[in-house]
């Protein structure tokens, strides 16, 4: 037997004995329990049917969160000592969850039910669920598009929901020790440090003018403003186990397609400082290639090389104009003289009843050279649109290179 076939044994053997184990057995349902001696599986027992998904362990080895789903679209999680000692705790319609580093806090997603769900008027969010593991309390708070803990665990950072796509949403920093909470508004997208205590936050407000990067210190209460315009602020990066942090800030230009961006680093995001800034217009970046926020910001090991990626930058009116087809020149109006000609269009051969002109026909032009065919163009018609270039800047010497073609 493969491996891949092994596995795949394995997967499917693991799943149903976890549903059989959580729940009645189909063997007990038919021949006893609650519906008697005898009785059959109903639709509704197949709705009760188990299965068992992710599983994580604590940071410290105490605890195991698993995930199960049932067949009638609820789940729940299920917190066990990893040792198998006291009762198992179950956070009905929760999902996501995620262990402090510390080991002390549980946070994960409060959903409702799939019922509830489907019957409600408005779109139901997630809420924030945290579970102090030593008191074995749990606290539902917000509703919360995600969350993150600091990689100490000290600090969670939850993003509420939005109102709208044109602006971001508060974001709520809470110590869960000491109940501590500060709140940032109009916050796009959020990042920890790696391995540091800051955390770094895009703002996207319906003015614009108030856009911007901020960072947060929660250990010193200090938030501070690292720029701010009417662009958009987007691929916010920390480099790895270091202060330097990036972000792409969007350029439009009335003479071309969309918008480019330019790239900020700042060398030290906790202490007060410009950034490096690769414009989108000038400097070592060609006027026809336009910095995209598809491929995001990756930096080197060590720092000192910014990976994004690129496209040709389109001129505005470049685009086919998709006008409709005009009428042929020699189309005549009834009675108008001269018919019969292969011109006459509007007559039937021979006669003098006017007939409707046919509709253009659907043609596809195929070319030999085509890596696909054009349904399958129309069908990755998005992905294509963001694919990529990978360029490089490299910090030390402010050369830009694009590596591909």
């Amino acid at each position: 037997m493969s491996c891949r076939r092994w596995v795949t044994g394995f997967a499917v053997f693991f799943g149903l004995g976890a549903a059989f184990l959580a729940g009645p057995s189909p063997a007990s349902a038919q021949t006893g329990g609650a519906a008697g001696p005898g009785s059959t599986l109903t639709p509704a027992d197949y709705d009760r049917f188990e299965r068992l998904g992710s599983f994580e362990l604590g940071p410290d080895g105490q605890w195991l969160v698993a995930a199960v789903t049932r067949v009638d679209g609820d789940g729940e999680l299920r917190l066990h000592r990893a040792d198998g000692s006291g009762e198992v705790r179950v956070f009905e319609h929760g999902r996501s969850p995620e262990f402090s580093a510390d080991g002390r806090w549980m946070a994960y997603r409060k959903g409702v039910s799939a019922e509830e769900r489907e019957s409600a008027e408005s779109p139901v969010h997630d809420r924030l669920g945290l579970v102090d593991l030593s008191a074995g309390t749990d606290t539902v708070l917000f509703e919360i598009s995600s969350f993150d803990f600091r990689d100490d665990g000290a600090f969670l950072a939850a993003r509420g929901v939005t109102a709208s796509d044109s602006v971001g949403a508060d974001l709520l920093v809470l110590q869960p020790a000491s109940g501590s909470r500060t709140v940032i508004g109009n916050v796009d997208a959020y990042e920890w440090q790696d391995g540091g205590g800051l955390l770094a936050a895009t703002l996207l407000t319906s003015w614009g003018s108030a856009n911007g990067v901020v960072v947060f210190d929660p250990d010193a209460s200090v938030l501070r403003t690292l720029d701010s315009g009417d662009g958009e602020y987007v691929s916010l990066t920390w480099s790895e186990e270091s202060d330097r942090l990036a972000v792409l800030r969007s350029v439009e230009a009335e003479d071309r397609e969309e918008a480019s961006h330019d790239i900020l680093v700042w060398e030290d995001a906790g202490a007060t400082g410009a950034p490096r800034v690769l414009s989108a217009r000038g400097g070592p970046v060609d006027a026809d290639t336009r910095i995209t926020p598809f491929a995001g910001i990756t930096f080197s090991s060590d720092g000192r090389s910014v990976f994004v990626g690129v496209r040709p930058w389109e001129a505005a009116g470049d685009e086919e104009t998709g006008q409709e087809p005009t009428e042929e020149a020699g189309t005549e109006e009834e009675g108008s003289g001269g018919g019969g000609g292969p011109g006459d269009r509007g007559q039937r051969a021979g006669g003098d009843e006017e007939v409707d002109d046919a509709e253009p026909a659907d043609v596809q032009v195929w070319h030999w050279d085509d890596d696909l065919i054009i349904r399958a163009q129309e069908y990755r018609a998005g992905a294509i649109s963001r694919q990529t270039l990978m360029a490089v800047w490299r910090l030390d010497d402010a050369s830009f290179v694009v590596l591909g073609d």
